[in-house]
């Protein structure tokens, strides 16, 4: 179990936290129900449709968060782009997002995108709100950082 859950925190940082919820709460169950089919043959049908509704869901709501994540980064690099644009123009950084030629706040808000000054933006990970991603000028790439 702590296997996957590594496993899946490499592949998505952020993840663990779901990772372990799932683990922990549909692994006895499915435990349970292999029990039940196994003293019961005619529940593999009934075990087979809700770990299949189980697995819908489960990849239902990954694509959600693929999909939330791509954009979330997507705006983050739009406005990076655009900060840095700036800061070769003015030989200064802006003070704000709008300044940086952004005028489309309602976009960086939905998405969680904050400029801190100084070339320095943060963005919301989709998997925990309490988790970001940060990027400084000289940061070759966006760093992660987990609360």
């Amino acid at each position: 179990m702590i296997c996957a859950i590594v496993l899946l925190s490499g592949l998505a940082p952020g993840i663990g936290f779901f990772a372990l919820l799932t683990i922990l709460f549909v692994a006895p169950w499915l435990l349970v129900q292999l029990v039940l089919a196994a003293l019961r043959p005619r529940r593999w049908r009934d075990l087979g449709t809700k770990v299949a509704a189980l697995a819908a869901t489960a990849a239902v709501l990954a694509a959600a968060h693929a999909i939330y994540a791509q954009r979330a980064h997507a705006a983050a690099d739009e406005a990076r782009q655009a900060v840095l644009d700036f800061h070769a123009t003015h030989a200064a950084w802006p003070r704000t997002l709008e300044e940086a030629g952004l005028h489309d706040a309602d976009r960086m808000r939905r998405w969680r995108v904050r400029y801190l000054g100084d070339g320095n933006l943060m963005y919301s990970s989709t998997f925990d709100m309490f988790d970001r991603w940060y990027r400084a000028p000289s940061d070759a790439q966006w760093i992660f950082h987990p609360d």
